[in-house]
């Protein structure tokens, strides 16, 4: 999502259905990211969605797929004026 290499140390597995709604652990539902697109996508303080937005500079292509993760999260997406 961010163009970025992935890391080990940085990265982190992410269910794209939460397990909390009903998503399980099969591997079609789980994906690597970032640690902070991560956070970024559970996150739902406007000031800690800003900070995450600040630190990673996303471009609209990629904030279009936060804001399908955060979706599929039952979170709110993001929108930048």
């Amino acid at each position: 999502m961010t163009n970025l290499p992935l890391e080990i140390g940085d990265m982190e597995v992410h269910h794209i259905i939460p397990s909390s709604i009903g998503g399980d652990d099969s591997y079609r539902n789980l994906i690597f990211i970032k640690s902070d697109v991560h956070k970024l996508i559970h996150s739902t303080r406007e000031a800690t969605i800003s900070s995450y937005l600040k630190k990673l500079n996303l471009d609209n292509k990629q904030l279009k797929k936060a804001n399908v993760l955060r979706e599929k999260a039952e979170n709110l997406s993001i929108i930048v004026a």
